[in-house]
């Protein structure tokens, strides 16, 4: 077997510089972009009702925040420690909910066939001679209602 030939590998570097120049060209169109909708002029529907509150609305001449702005760490937020407990009595309850379901399976197994066993119970049975003859003997037989007091 003859052994591979290695690679001509001159060409490597004018490819990584054509790679850049392609990359570096996309950055900087997203950021023209990125920079047009900045600081380009407000887009909003001219049509909006709001649009009149929107056009007389101007930045011009407001000074830029600064990082003084920010307000201080409110001190009514709750501790790690309390976020991380209630996560773990969420994880409790949610084993002890796992383990009901293991010990009290789901009953709907067997629906279909508890619904099939109902109709079928609830269907009257079928007319035969004899029940038509009971049920025209009924009246006759029937006790009459006793008299009002």
């Amino acid at each position: 077997m003859r052994p591979i030939a290695p690679l001509n590998r001159s060409s490597r570097p004018t490819a990584l510089l054509a790679a850049g120049a392609i990359v570096l060209a996309g950055v900087a169109l997203g950021a023209c972009g990125v920079a047009r909708t900045a600081f380009g002029p407000l887009q909003y529907d001219k049509t909006s009702p709001a649009a009149p509150a929107i056009a007389s609305t101007s930045v011009q001449g407001l000074p830029y925040p600064s990082f003084l702005d920010v307000p201080s760490q409110p001190t009514d937020v709750r501790p790690t420690t309390a976020w991380s407990r209630s996560i773990f009595d969420v994880l409790a309850e949610r084993r002890t909910m796992d383990a009901y379901q293991v010990t009290h399976p789901q009953t709907l197994y067997g629906g279909e066939a508890y619904a099939q066993e109902s109709r079928a119970y609830a269907t009257p049975p079928p007319e035969t001679a004899d029940g038509k003859k009971a049920a025209a003997g009924a009246p006759a037989r029937a006790t009459p209602p006793s008299p009002a007091p």
